[in-house]
């Protein structure tokens, strides 16, 4: 037995959807001639906004590729699909053009020595960063990140005593002692003849002198057996992340409202990273508790003035106390304060490794003042070598 649909009512179906169907037809037009106007608008706004940087933005007239001066496209393909590369392209740009560049549509790169007071100028006469450099730091509220030239001079002039040589001179002790356990435990590798990471090495050490400073404390990375140092692993990541951050810094940004052990299940790999920063974070908080309130600090023994007891010091203003600024000042000072040496020593002794007479003629001038295996100098010492400097110097 077939079931079927009365012939009258299928008649009548079809009529009224026949009748509906213009203005189906109608509304899909209407939404055809929507997104087409959405796209000639967008298109317009980028043919007008790559015209304006061609021939009206104020580096119209600074040489360059045109592909950069019209877009970011070129930095992004170098940077970010290629990994950091676009300061070799801005090189052979230099090669072809002159020692002055427009490398984006926002930026001028230039080579002439004789710029250098123009472009870094001190006095009276002010310059602010650029924005959209320093967003790549992802720590808005760090002094290094800072774009406001009187701003920036506010928020330096708070740290700039702890990084002078004055404050070298009296934290050369704490620095000696990290040196020496250093040097036992490499005298150690020597004897079992086991081989050494030495960027490894030097990032326990100068980690341990860098959380000293800011904190009147240190992890203690030198102990660790391997010298796990998780501001080490922070600092990679830093930096492997820094050119994906200028382009889209919301990505980091979102990934900052979520708690370290959100992180931690997020990316296990980084799990012991998250794990030390939450730390850091804590012990920082309770610092400033305990500088803030009359109640006994935790520690054992009332810390030195450090970072921490100046940016949470009653007479900054409020909102230069806050929670988001700790954070941003301190975790960038202690990559900035570990990297930054790491890569220093770690060139050095490459140098003196790879060039024998190099690392002879250093170890004849450190003689006359570290006659011993046991002796030892202080920093007013150390800087008086020439050689030493000079070294130290072409490695940085």
């Amino acid at each position: 037995m077939e079931l079927g649909v009365p012939s009258d009512l299928a008649s009548k179906s079809i009529s009224k959807l026949q009748g509906h169907l213009p203005a189906v037809e109608n509304m899909v037009m209407d939404q055809a001639w929507t997104w087409m106007a959405l796209v000639a608008i967008a298109g317009l706004f980028w043919i007008t906004r790559i015209f304006y940087r061609l021939y009206f933005h104020p580096l119209a007239k600074i040489p360059g590729p045109k592909l950069a001066a019209a877009s970011h496209l070129l930095e992004f393909y170098y940077d970010v699909i290629l990994g950091g590369k676009f300061l070799f392209q801005v090189e052979k740009m230099h090669q072809n053009i002159g020692p002055i560049v427009r490398i984006n549509p926002k930026e001028v790169h230039i080579i002439d020595p004789t710029f250098y007071n123009e472009i870094y100028a001190s006095g009276m006469r002010k310059r602010d960063k650029y924005e959209g450099f320093v967003r790549s730091l992802a720590a808005d509220e760090s002094t290094v990140s800072t774009v406001g030239s009187e701003k920036h001079r506010f928020r330096r002039s708070i740290l700039q005593n702890f990084f002078s040589k004055r404050s070298v001179m009296e934290f050369s002790s704490a620095i000696g002692e990290r040196v020496e356990k250093l040097m036992r435990r490499l005298e150690v590798f020597e004897k079992t003849q086991t081989p050494v990471a030495l960027d490894v090495v030097f990032s326990a050490l100068t980690s341990d002198m860098i959380t000293y400073i800011c904190y009147g404390k240190d992890w203690k990375f030198l102990d660790h057996k391997d010298f796990n140092c998780d501001i080490h692993q922070a600092g990679v990541d830093f930096a492997n992340f820094f050119h994906f951050n200028r382009f889209f810094p919301w990505v980091f940004m979102t990934l900052r409202a979520l708690s370290p052990r959100m992180l931690a299940l997020l990316i296990p790999g980084r799990a012991a990273t998250f794990k030390f920063q939450e730390s850091l974070l804590k012990h920082a908080i309770e610092m400033a508790a305990n500088e803030q309130s009359d109640a006994p600090s935790k520690e054992t023994e009332k810390s030195r003035p450090n970072v921490i007891s100046n940016l949470i010091n009653p007479s900054i203003p409020y909102m230069e106390r806050s929670r988001r600024r700790l954070e941003d000042e301190v975790i960038t000072i202690l990559v900035a304060g570990t990297e930054a040496p790491v890569k220093v020593l770690s060139m050095a002794m490459y140098y003196l490794g790879s060039e024998p007479a190099i690392g002879e003629k250093l170890r004849a001038e450190l003689k006359t003042i570290l006659p011993a295996r046991t002796s030892t100098a202080t920093y007013a010492e150390l800087e008086k070598l020439p050689y030493l400097v000079c070294s130290l110097f072409v490695a940085s």
